[in-house]
């Protein structure tokens, strides 16, 4: 896994939590899962994980995969900005995603001048629909 940015640790992560992940004001970010197809090739799978973004922000958050052995790399998206809900509340993501040939899972971002944070809890990789997972 790698992190590319400025992501810190704050207190009240989702479900109780003590810890999340959160990115400040004015920031781009990434969390990317290296090589994920190694476990998941030719494979559906859902991610799942939480994330609280303030209402009336200028803030980005997409899921995509980035094919590495295609030059330029290619970004296919699993789910874009108008996916996520911006309340202010921890609200769950499942994502439904198909293991292609040679490809990292990105969970990216920005923080607009005006957003305060956004954070990041829970993140969980598993081989099956999201539908068909008991979490």
């Amino acid at each position: 896994m790698a992190l590319v940015g400025n992501i810190g640790l704050s207190w009240g992560g989702a479900d109780g939590t003590n810890r999340a992940g959160r990115i400040a004001s004015n920031q781009n970010f990434e969390i990317r899962i290296n090589d994920i197809t190694l476990l998941f090739k030719g494979q559906e799978f859902c991610v799942r994980f939480f994330y609280n973004i303030p209402a009336g922000t200028d803030s980005e958050l997409k899921v995509y995969q980035l094919r590495t052995r295609i030059v330029p790399n290619q970004e296919r998206l699993e789910e874009g900005d108008n996916f996520f809900t911006k309340d202010g509340e921890w609200r769950e993501a499942r994502i439904n995603a198909h293991g292609w040939d040679t490809a990292d899972l990105v969970i990216a971002g920005r923080t607009g001048p005006n957003t305060p944070y956004i954070a990041i809890d829970q993140i969980q990789v598993q081989r099956s629909l999201c539908k068909d997972i008991q979490f």
